[in-house]
């Protein structure tokens, strides 16, 4: 079992209970203890009540130390062998009484001190056994002592030892119940708790599944298929270019990329080297200064920077004659690229699935990144903005 779940706390905080209830009886019934110590076998009295007395204090402490103190895990499972000695102790107590009696009765209608400390050891059952267990040690000592009331006491009527067993039973069902229900209610927390962890990790495996799947697909296509087009249609001059974009190509597909946060002044500088000659990059000078102290995840600059470069792209294919420009603004924990163009512009209703560049490139990659989102602006004849946001956790 976690020691740090609900229900280990719940258990610390009852077995500290039981230990300081312990206490209180110990020093109230200590007298009446004394008086019936000549009562059993010499060395038995003092040694029973010792042990009945000082166990549970001191898985009290244990508990105590864990709970509060924060100390190792092993004082609480140390506390938990002292409270089942406990409760062997008290059985055994309560079983040996009459056979360990040197005189044949209990002076006139006397109890046990038995009698008198039953709930504790019955509720140190309930915190630390299973519900089954609890329960049946709750039963055999309500009994136990029933019948220890009126073998102790042979003149003892027997409605009065049925009454105080009764007493007992409603004294000790009580507080069983109450320490069942709530060890309950700390395990269903723990299992509920499990669940949502459960669901978590199963959402982030989706997500960084759907996001690798949108980066590769996003990545052929901006990075393989340009190297293959290019190495097609280029003379023999070009060779060491497309060289160079097949290692370029190679390196963004490596798993072992570098994974440091990139700074504002190096994602702006990255995204200047991905778009034409001409195409003039504006930082916001409202957030130069923000730019330059923030830092943005290495997966989202380059998410970033790759659905930019790809709008860019897709610009000069489609839109025709046009002015291009990109704006940045960032600033710690967010990013805002707008790609916009003044050309033929499309209708995105009309736009196939099967076009990666804007799907799997754009709009998929931004939506892959936890806070990231990408808006396209288009129309016939009025040009097309691309927005790209992302949004951290602040």
């Amino acid at each position: 079992m976690s020691e740090s779940g609900a229900r280990a706390r719940i258990e610390r905080v009852v077995v500290v209970a039981v230990g300081v209830a312990a206490a209180a009886y110990t020093v109230v019934w200590l007298a009446l203890a004394q008086s019936q110590f000549e009562l059993l076998a010499p060395g038995w009295g003092p040694l029973l009540y010792g042990l009945c007395s000082a166990l549970p204090v001191l898985a009290g402490v244990l508990a105590f130390l864990a709970r509060w103190i924060g100390g190792p895990a092993v004082l609480m499972r140390w506390a938990r062998v002292l409270l089942v000695g406990y409760c062997c102790v008290y059985a055994f107590a309560l079983l040996a009484w009459v056979p360990l009696m040197v005189v044949p009765t209990m002076p006139g209608e006397g109890a046990p001190w038995t009698w008198q400390i039953s709930s504790i050891p019955t509720s140190a059952a309930a915190a630390i056994l299973s519900a089954r267990l609890a329960w049946a040690y709750y039963g055999g000592v309500v009994v136990a002592t029933t019948l220890l009331r009126q073998l102790a006491t042979p003149g003892l009527e027997w409605p009065v030892a049925v009454q105080d067993g009764l007493f007992l039973a409603m004294l000790a069902g009580i507080l069983t119940l109450l320490i069942r229900v709530t060890v309950a209610a700390g395990a269903a927390l723990d299992a509920a708790a499990a669940q949502v962890r459960d669901a978590a990790e199963s959402e982030a495996a989706t997500r960084s599944a759907a996001w690798h799947r949108a980066r590769l697909d996003a990545l052929v296509h901006d990075r393989v298929l340009s190297v293959l087009l290019a190495a097609g249609r280029a003379g023999p001059e070009a060779r060491e270019q497309i060289r160079t974009a097949a290692r370029a190509a190679r390196d963004v597909l490596d798993p072992a990329a570098e994974s440091a946060p990139v700074a504002g002044p190096e994602v702006v500088a990255r995204l200047r080297s991905v778009v034409p000659d001409g195409v003039v990059v504006t930082v916001d000078s409202a957030e130069t200064a923000g730019t330059a102290a923030a830092t943005v995840p290495a997966d989202v600059a380059t998410a970033l920077v790759e659905a930019a470069g790809e709008a860019m792209r897709n610009s000069v294919r489609h839109a025709g004659p046009a002015h291009r420009e990109i704006a940045v603004s960032i600033d710690r924990g967010s990013v805002r690229i707008t790609v916009a163009d003044d050309g033929r512009g499309f209708d995105l209703a009309h736009v196939p699935p099967s076009r990666l560049g804007l799907r799997a490139s754009i709009v998929d990659r931004m939506a892959s990144l936890t806070g990231g989102r990408a808006e396209v602006d288009s129309r016939p004849g009025r040009g097309t903005v691309v927005t790209l946001t992302w949004r951290g956790n602040r």
